[in-house]
């Protein structure tokens, strides 16, 4: 259980302005030492060395973390013999969820501005084929304003309005509201974005 506490304590520490970027790395070592000792797989850590590294504005180094975190196996023992494609993980009890896998994928193609990519991704989560507690509400929020920039307006409205369901009225997914609030004022829509805001101070 401690091994698994370290993917979301680590996950949520860059929202607070109060931890050192010093002091989240040495959050990270310690979690690569505890899984090291206990002989697993480093893919959570390099999942958790990508997620600081883009919370902390750097997309280059972030993206190396996210190659071996695609490439490494769940299991610590298990190989990729064909030298051709990433391996498939092996769900273990430390893996995340189908959807939470996906759904990673399509937000580090968003970070990255390869835009086909993420909404090809994206797919499975989309037609309801994966979904968790906070998937498909975070790949929803994610995908709004992109697919708005891209002119894709009745995409952005049908992810909004969807989106907007499962944020409101559950605290676990208010943290996603920002980015369908931003859409509100992107279309012009500045009393129902001010209303939002009131609504969920």
């Amino acid at each position: 259980k401690l091994l698994w506490n370290y993917k979301w304590i680590i996950g949520a520490l860059p929202s607070f302005p109060e931890v050192s970027l010093a002091k989240i790395m040495d959050w990270v070592e310690d979690m690569e030492r505890r899984y090291l000792l206990e002989g697993r797989s480093l893919r959570a850590v390099y999942m958790m060395r990508y997620q600081v590294a883009m919370n902390t504005g750097r997309p280059e180094e972030a993206e190396g973390y996210f190659v071996q975190w695609l490439e490494t196996p769940e299991k610590a023992n298990a190989t990729d013999l064909s030298g051709q494609e990433p391996l498939t993980p092996e769900v273990t009890p430390l893996s995340d969820c189908s959807a939470c896998e996906r759904d990673h994928r399509v937000h580090f193609y968003l970070a990255r501005r390869r835009f086909d990519e993420a909404f090809a991704e994206s797919r499975p989560i989309l037609n309801g084929d994966l979904d968790c507690t906070e998937v498909p509400a975070r790949t929803y929020a994610g995908l709004v304003m992109p697919a708005l920039r891209l002119g894709r307006k009745t995409e952005a409205e049908r992810f909004h309005r969807r989106g907007l369901e499962l944020v409101q009225g559950s605290a676990k997914l208010l943290s996603h509201l920002s980015r369908h609030i931003r859409y509100v004022v992107a279309i012009g829509e500045h009393e129902r974005a001010l209303r939002l805001v009131e609504e969920h101070l």
